[in-house]
């Protein structure tokens, strides 16, 4: 896209949020409620494993945010490179405090590990889990949006804190320009983000990256 091209298209977004996403700058003088929102994905539709688990005890850290990214504000962009939030809409908790339950609850559904520790369980794993969320970020182009989500995702070894793999997971869900349908989309950007985490997980076991850790046969109760 050419300079005129993109000047264009920033003052066209620039004129859509003015004038039809009202919400999302504070009128001098006006009270408004706020709305809170959670992170709640649908179940996934993929099949548990069926077999006995083939990795060992997996523990899943409290997933870290990246600057601009650890509160509860909902974040929109309508230029490259900037951030602002929306006046109105918050979430419950910061989002990457969400992610952590639900990626936890997604892996024991999976069956893949013979357990999976959250951040609060005692005892050790064997492997650790780690995530951060690079950016959940609602972009306006024009008269249309888009959920952006990057969440990075670390697999250690903890017996000698060795880095075994490492994944950038990036992800784009449409949606329509406000607030209450990003965060529709955005739980719809969490559920395949899930999908792709758990997808990876198990080509590494696939690929026999569990079968070593320390010696260690995978336990699972029946």
């Amino acid at each position: 896209m050419n300079s005129r091209k993109v000047a264009t298209a920033m003052l066209a977004s620039g004129l859509f949020i003015g004038l039809a996403g009202c919400s999302l700058m504070p009128n001098r003088g006006s009270v408004q409620p706020t709305s809170t929102y959670r992170i709640d994905p649908q179940e996934s539709a993929v099949e548990p494993l069926t077999l006995p688990a083939v990795c060992p005890d997996l523990r899943v850290v409290t997933p870290t945010a990246a600057p601009g990214f650890g509160g509860t504000a909902m974040r929109y962009s309508t230029a490259p490179f900037q951030i602002a939030d929306f006046a109105y809409h918050r979430w419950t908790a910061p989002p990457a405090a969400m992610l952590g339950p639900v990626l936890v609850e997604r892996l024991r559904a999976d069956g893949l590990f013979g357990h999976v520790l959250d951040a609060g369980s005692g005892g050790d794993a064997p492997l650790q889990l780690e995530t951060r969320l690079i950016d959940l970020t609602q972009v306006f182009v024009g008269q249309q949006s888009h959920i952006r989500l990057t969440v990075g995702s670390t697999l250690i070894d903890t017996a000698n804190n060795r880095t075994l793999a490492t994944r950038r997971f990036a992800i784009e869900v449409a949606s329509a320009p406000n607030p209450v349908a990003g965060v529709g989309a955005t739980n719809q950007a969490i559920e395949q983000w899930l999908d792709k985490e758990s997808a990876w997980l198990r080509q590494l076991s696939r690929s026999g990256l569990c079968s070593g850790i320390h010696g260690l046969q995978p336990t699972r109760e029946p």
